[in-house]
């Protein structure tokens, strides 16, 4: 997370201390850059302000995993770095409770904002109960935190516990269907990536000239320096940018009218009401979500439904009007849509009608 310490150039250093790595603050600013994009781009879908398609699209999906990635794999380098030549407690009990402390505001307030996918687990989370599971890392050889972490990875992306089915278990990472989240970062297999950063820092730390050589690369250009800045801010960044992006883009929303800049409809995950379209988005969200609930769905109804009206807009099926019901039912693309959602969303199978 962000530190406020000089640079590298002003600090006197004890000798085997391992200077600071600006190298780890400027992936943190691009992995903060990163998750703006990204949320700027749901914001703007969720909002019907752009057609997106953030919810169904490999792409931005792949986009969350490398950000995530990116933040768990840094904290891992710099808890193994901050630790080497002694555990300070208290230094890692001040980080632990400021990361615990902005994860728990994040969980009442998406509980409040969003109650059907409020963020139970997300990056925060991880990273507090992966430091640490790091921490019992510290004082053991570099690979025996790389093989955790494989093991951990291996685990979380094979590997469902059937009697950790009860939703109290979700953070693990092994259930087959966890309850939907708008952001997850589960035990396993994040954690993985958390240790073999933990490797990493073991193994700087190990070889203090390759440390002393990468931390003698300090950017003296504008972006670089940009990028460190953002990093050393990376936390207050993650926590102000959601509030303040939905707070312009409902307001470019609102002033935009019901109509929308490009004749879609403002809200389309809110209201999804668009004159001249062949399927009533209103009529097919409410059918969708009743057939949905009399098949056991429950809260999850909401959040799958809304998936499959994205992802048919997508489709030349949103616009047919020639087509009957049942030929749009069984088009593959049709399909297509109502399984992407099933598995994203893990939600049962209903017949959603026109």
């Amino acid at each position: 997370m962000p530190d406020r310490k000089p640079h590298n150039s002003v600090v006197a250093r004890q000798p085997g201390t391992i200077p600071r790595l600006l190298i780890l603050d400027a992936l943190r600013g691009i992995a903060i850059i990163g998750m703006v994009i990204y949320h700027a781009a749901w914001d703007l879908d969720f909002l019907g302000l752009a057609a997106l398609s953030v919810a169904t699209s490999a792409g931005w999906q792949w986009m969350a995993y490398c950000v995530a990635g990116t933040f768990l794999a840094v904290s891992g380098i710099s808890l193994a770095l901050m630790t080497h030549r002694r555990l300070r407690l208290l230094a890692f009990g001040q980080r632990f409770l400021l990361i615990g402390v902005c994860a728990l505001v994040i969980t009442i307030a998406t509980r409040f904002l969003m109650p059907e996918t409020y963020i139970y687990f997300g990056i925060l989370h991880s990273i507090a109960v992966g430091s640490v599971i790091c921490l019992l890392f510290a004082r053991l050889p570099w690979a025996v935190a790389a093989l955790a972490g494989i093991a951990v990875l291996w685990v979380g992306t094979t590997v469902t516990l059937p009697a950790l089915g009860d939703p109290i278990w979700a953070w693990t990472g092994l259930q087959a269907a966890p309850p939907p989240a708008s952001d997850f970062v589960p035990v396993f297999p994040w954690t993985g990536l958390m240790l073999l950063g933990m490797a990493t820092g073991q193994i700087l730390s190990r070889h203090t000239a390759i440390a002393e050589t990468i931390a003698a690369v300090e950017p003296r250009r504008l972006p670089g320096r940009a990028l460190i800045w953002l990093g050393r801010k990376s936390l207050i960044i993650y926590m102000l940018h959601q509030p303040l992006l939905i707070g312009v883009l409902m307001a470019v929303a609102t002033l935009a009218g019901p109509g929308g800049p490009d004749g879609r409809s403002v809200g389309a995950i809110v209201d999804l009401t668009s004159p001249g379209q062949a399927m009533n988005t209103t009529q097919f969200l409410s059918s969708c979500e009743t057939n949905c609930r009399d098949a056991g769905g429950g809260d999850l109804c909401t959040t799958y439904c809304r998936c499959v009206v994205t992802g048919l807009q997508d489709t030349e099926l949103w616009e047919s009007d020639g087509l009957s019901e049942s030929e749009v039912m069984s088009d593959p693309r049709f399909l297509d849509v109502i399984e992407t959602c099933q598995t994203g969303f893990q939600a049962p199978e209903p017949a959603p009608s026109q």
